[in-house]
């Protein structure tokens, strides 16, 4: 891995000396060819950083960030040796990919941070939690299992009568349509069924 790791950081930084060097002004201050130029002086930084963070990961984690490894080792590796007719094209490629890079950095970093523990994922309604969720699970990971959450939670207001809802219970408030009732109540069918 710290070999495609180190190909990976000489191509990029080829590509950065190949754009210091470009003759033509219209070209060097493209821009693709401006934002390209700190993407990739970005990637850089965080392949490096990558490389320096192996410590306390688990095997599949450090298996997960070889195959990414190898992976973009391959891409920037073809892309640099191809031919390319219109040089911005080639700067398109590699800015994409450079991005790709990136995303998966980031995403390897949110599962770092995870490694071995359980996540559970806490929010109101629309902002993310399954969008971020789905995000981890496309990386590779077998060890990822989304469980989506109930839509109810039924508790009774007195804590020394907490227990487990039956599930007859259960079916018949999910059945029941509390949009249009406007509030909840059912407290006091658990009470009864506790009595």
């Amino acid at each position: 891995m710290e070999l495609e790791i180190n190909e990976i950081v000489i191509i990029l930084g080829n590509v950065i000396n190949e754009i210091n060097n470009i003759e033509e002004t219209k070209l060097k201050q493209s821009d693709i060819v401006v934002e390209l130029q700190g993407t990739l002086r970005t990637a850089i930084e965080k392949i490096n950083e990558l490389s320096l963070n192996n410590k306390d990961i688990t095997e599949q984690l450090s298996a997960l960030k070889t195959g990414i490894t190898n992976q973009f080792f391959n891409i920037f590796n073809d892309l640099s040796s191809a031919y390319y007719p219109d040089s911005i094209k080639k700067y398109e490629l590699f800015l994409s990919n450079s991005l790709s890079l990136l995303a998966e950095i980031k995403r390897l970093d949110y599962l770092s941070l995870i490694n071995d523990k359980n996540v559970i994922l806490v929010g109101g309604n629309g902002v993310g939690k399954s969008s971020f969720a789905s995000y981890l699970k496309d990386s590779m990971s077998i060890n990822i299992v989304v469980v989506p959450a109930q839509k109810f939670l039924f508790y009774d207001k007195m804590i020394n009568l907490l227990h487990l809802t039956h599930k007859e219970v259960i079916n018949d408030i999910q059945k029941d349509n509390f949009i249009k009732r406007g509030r909840f109540q059912y407290s006091c069918v658990l009470q009864e069924e506790s009595a």
